[in-house]
Order: structure tokens, then sequence, then C-alpha cells
């Protein structure tokens, strides 16, 4: 059954300094199934007060956005960037299974960089450690590549 999710993302920003508390105020005051959770770059080291948080919100939590700059890691293409990107994915997957979401979102797009560099995405896309975590989490992926106007889904069946 379709679902309608709002977006965390919607609702957290840069205008509220990235305070996923303000959930607590509006999450149920919103007429939606339940929400699509997004990740944030400046919130590593904070995962643990994060999921403790939304747990007790008791909200649905069918999908998680990985935190949009996986991709960029990706593109730059280096031992190191790829090793900083699949850092930040296991952390989003641990996330995910944590919620019992159902579904995540990854970026591989960034923009400039991963225009230059594209390749990059597409080559370690099939990465063994991304393979490895998205299973390892049993949740079904769903990658975004932007590439000019086209929107390409890769689908990753469910382990």
């Amino acid at each position: 059954m379709a679902q309608i999710l709002c977006s965390t993302g919607a609702l957290i920003g840069r205008p509220n300094n990235r305070d996923y508390r303000i959930l607590r105020d509006v999450c149920h005051k919103l007429n939606c199934d339940g929400f699509e959770f997004m990740m944030y770059s400046t919130w590593y080291g904070l995962e643990g007060d994060i999921l403790k948080f939304l747990l007790e919100l008791n909200i649905n939590i069918p999908v998680m956005h990985c935190e949009k700059h996986i991709g960029e890691y990706i593109s730059k293409g280096s031992k190191e960037d790829l090793a900083e990107a699949v850092r930040r994915f296991e952390i989003n997957c641990k996330m995910a299974k944590a919620l019992s979401v159902h579904k995540m979102v990854v970026h591989l797009w960034d923009g400039v960089t991963s225009d230059s560099n594209f390749s990059n995405n597409l080559l370690n896309l099939l990465y063994p450690y991304f393979l490895y975590f998205a299973p390892w989490t049993k949740i079904f992926l769903i990658a975004y590549c932007f590439i000019s106007t086209c929107l390409y889904i890769v689908n990753f069946p469910r382990i």
C-alpha cells in the first residue's frame, strides 16, 4: 500500500541549525503516514542520541535518506575517499537497521565533483563493501544518479 511520507529534510535544515529535536513538536501534527529520515553530515558522532530520540518518538520511518556527501567521496576516487564513503555508508546502514527502515536512498551524484568523475560513481556502485552492508541490514536500496536532466534508478534486490 502506498504511503504519504514527509521527509525530515523538509522540517530540519540550516534555518533551525539542523536540530532533529524539533520533530518532537511537529511530527504528530502532520497528516502523513510516516517519515523519510534524512541523515546530515553534521550528525556523525550523534548517531546514538538521534536513534534514541527517534525510537522514543514512536513514529513510522520506512525510508532513510543517506547522508548526501557519500556520493561526493565516491566521485573523488582515491582509496582514502572511498574508505570514507564506505565508513559513512556503514554508519547510515546501522542507523537504518536500528530504525527498521525498508528502503534507503543513496545519492551517487553531488554536483561538480561527480559531474567530472561520474565514472567513479558507476564503477564503485558495486564496490564489495557497499553490497556487503546493504544485505547485512536486510533493506532495499535505491541509488539515485542524476546526469543532466535524466534520472536513473538502480534497484538492489532485497536479500
